[in-house]
């Protein structure tokens, strides 16, 4: 039976993750889909993709808690 950190680590591919590596990778993926979406945006504003990454994950934190 396939668990969710199994999906997730066969998504990222071969071989184990550690915590550490799999947080860094969901970063970098977030990143690369934020600057992605920004292209779009109107030029001249100062929203960085990692700043909007940042903004997502502390407002997650923050949720939780």
């Amino acid at each position: 039976m396939e668990t969710d950190a199994d999906e997730i680590q066969s998504f990222f591919g071969e071989g184990p993750l550690n915590a550490k590596e799999l947080q860094g990778a969901i970063y970098d993926e977030l990143r690369q889909i934020a600057a992605k979406k920004m292209v779009s945006e109107q030029s001249g504003h100062t929203l960085q993709p990692t700043a909007l990454v940042n903004s997502a994950i502390d407002a997650g934190i923050a949720f939780r808690k």
